[in-house]
């Protein structure tokens, strides 16, 4: 039997949070930092991301890097890791880049947002809907 392994890679500001308010708002990243990310994606099968986030930034990190997207495909794995989303409000644009970058795309959501959602139809033509069930209800709030 094989061990399911879990890395974390958590990229955050020091306020707390990744995205800025204003996604117009000049973002400076440094390089080294851009590239231990990509690297430790290459490796991922999935990656999990706040539906604010996609929100703000209007899609979801690739890899880019041409040796990193050849190691993968040796490994038999997809060139981008599946993009995982947690939104408890399906809220949503269905103009975001996120849903047509190039990448299999899951939303995690709960039974009351999809029940809700005037979008549910068009974006489960787009993405991969996941029902948590009313159970999970509690746990997300309309800001997430």
């Amino acid at each position: 039997m094989s061990a399911i392994q879990t890395t974390v890679v958590l990229a955050m500001t020091a306020d707390g949070k990744i995205s800025a308010v204003d996604p117009k708002a000049p973002r400076d990243s440094d390089a080294d930092d851009q590239a231990h990310m990509e690297y430790q994606v290459s490796f991922a099968d999935l990656i999990l991301v706040g539906a604010g986030t996609i929100r703000a930034e209007g899609g979801t990190f690739t890899i880019r890097n041409p040796e990193l997207l050849a190691a993968r495909e040796v490994r038999g794995q997809p060139p981008q890791p599946i993009t995982c989303v947690v939104s408890g409000s399906l809220d949503l644009s269905l103009d975001l880049p996120f849903l047509t970058q190039d990448i299999k795309r899951w939303i995690f959501t709960t039974r009351t947002a999809l029940e809700r959602s005037s979008d549910t139809k068009a974006l489960q033509k787009l993405v991969e809907l996941i029902d948590l069930g009313n159970v999970c209800d509690s746990l997300f709030s309309e800001s997430r």
